[in-house]
């Protein structure tokens, strides 16, 4: 591409989150990694692909999976497209994509397959990085799917997708207006709900017995689990924490980053053998 005015490129002028996501309805995918990722998914699931930019060395790898999705394909130097973009993470790839907020919570819970299964449900994760690296971590760890409850940053942000390695297109999601209600449609689904937080009722991680059919609740950075979705779960369990020589008043117990804590419960339920076979 030469003419940056043709409007195909519009959007990617500038890219910004908010405005793809209200203007136009589409999020941005970065890197050669992620942008494979988000072609290869547009094969086997519901994602639309709108179009590529890509630099001349990635044309090679990339442009038979977006040939093989209809995808459009323009082809732009690595200045160009840094200057079009206005940002330069990119790395010489770019895709758009149709934004989606993913199925209704019920329509999520049938399509989970029998048995065992475990769900990472998120409460107020406001930080990107954070949700990228739960989606990250799901991938990994064998999750199932992921619930965003209200507050949570979109796992369709750029930095979002990028944190997870294009994971997010690989784990089923859902995004809920009421985390309490979604505590109560996975029980009614089979699920025991455990919180993951530092509570006087709390379970020491290595003396649980996970059950088959687990959904895990973390809560927002800073306040973590609210106090009433604590009391919807059925349990509580906590990772054992060294004392801090160094804390003050006001400080509270230490604690892990919501996605670390995340990765170490789900990495216990692999371990323990409840989940060894988790889609």
């Amino acid at each position: 591409m030469t003419d940056f005015g043709d409007p195909r490129l519009a959007p990617y002028r500038d890219a910004r989150d908010a405005d793809l996501r209200g203007a136009h309805g589409l999020f941005l995918v970065e890197s050669a990694r992620c942008v494979a990722r988000f072609l290869r998914a547009c094969e086997r699931g519901p994602w639309k692909p709108v179009s590529a930019l890509l630099a001349p060395e990635h044309m090679a790898a990339i442009a038979p999976l977006a040939t093989r999705v209809g995808c459009p394909v323009f082809e732009a130097d690595m200045e160009s497209i840094a200057a079009h973009s206005g940002y330069r993470f990119h790395h010489g790839a770019l895709a758009l994509g149709q934004h989606a907020q993913g199925p209704p919570l019920q329509d999520l819970l049938a399509a989970l397959p029998p048995g065992s299964a475990s769900v990472l449900v998120a409460d107020g994760v406001v930080h990107v990085d954070n949700i990228g690296a739960l989606f990250r971590n799901a991938a990994c760890l064998g999750a199932s799917a992921v619930v965003l409850g209200p507050g949570c940053a979109d796992p369709l942000g750029r930095k979002c997708i990028r944190i997870s390695m294009g994971r997010v297109f690989g784990v089923p999601f859902a995004t809920v207006p009421d985390a309490g209600a979604a505590l109560a449609q996975l029980k009614h689904a089979g699920f025991q709900c455990v919180a993951v937080e530092q509570s006087p009722t709390s379970i020491a991680l290595h003396d649980w017995k996970p059950p088959q059919r687990v959904a895990l609740l973390v809560g927002a950075e800073g306040r973590g689990v609210q106090p009433a979705l604590l009391q919807a779960c059925d349990a509580c369990v906590e990772i054992a924490s060294s004392l801090d020589p160094l804390a003050g008043d006001g400080d509270g117990p230490p604690s892990l980053n919501v996605s670390t804590a995340s990765a170490i419960v789900l990495h216990e339920l692999r371990r323990s053998g409840a989940h060894a076979r988790s889609a």
